[in-house]
């Protein structure tokens, strides 16, 4: 199969020694899926049709996303291990054998949208640091009430009317700083 190396989806795996299917990106059904347990990323590779399926170590995906990104990556799965290139170069891996967690028992049965949020990442990141967010990325709690989430269409859609409370995890931060999210850039 061909991997667009956009897809850097070992980011979605887990770093769990104890869950070793999650250090896993799964292949079932002509998807590669990823989970921590968190968040569960499902991508369509192309030319997947003759790879069998199972569990592919998330190093593999950081090897074969390296490189120029208009160039895809080649990765087999066979019976038992993975090969994939990067660059003219070839290396073969043993597939992870623990079984992959019934990703699909948290899928909807509908594809109806219930709760639709948009987010510049970049302004979401400057906001965690000006509350005194440490170096990176982490935890930021968003409070949604009725005063600033309102019900359109009998329920099936919330949609932001008003200002989002956010603040740093407490135990990502060593003061009490608070932000808003603001609905619309002003």
């Amino acid at each position: 199969m061909q991997i667009d190396k956009r897809y850097k989806l070992h980011y979605a795996c887990s770093d769990d020694e104890y869950r070793p299917a999650l250090n896993a990106v799964h292949l079932e059904e002509d998807y590669l899926i990823a989970t921590n347990g968190h968040i569960l990323v499902m991508v369509k590779p192309d030319d997947c049709e003759n790879d069998i399926p199972g569990n592919i170590p998330k190093e593999v995906f950081k090897e074969i996303t390296k490189g120029k990104k208009s160039e895809p990556a080649e990765l087999h799965c066979k019976e038992n291990d993975i090969e994939y290139g990067n660059n003219g170069h070839t290396t073969n891996v043993k597939k992870i054998t623990d079984p992959f967690p019934d990703y699909k028992a948290v899928l909807p049965k509908e594809c109806k949208p219930v709760f639709v949020l948009k987010f510049n990442f970049k302004e979401l990141e400057k906001l965690y640091k000006a509350c005194g967010g440490p170096d990176g990325f982490g935890n930021i709690r968003m409070t949604f009430t009725n005063d600033n989430v309102e019900n359109e269409s009998n329920g099936k859609f919330l949609v932001c009317t008003g200002p989002i409370p956010v603040k740093v995890d407490k135990e990502e931060q060593g003061n009490d700083a608070k932000a808003i999210l603001m609905p619309a850039r002003i």
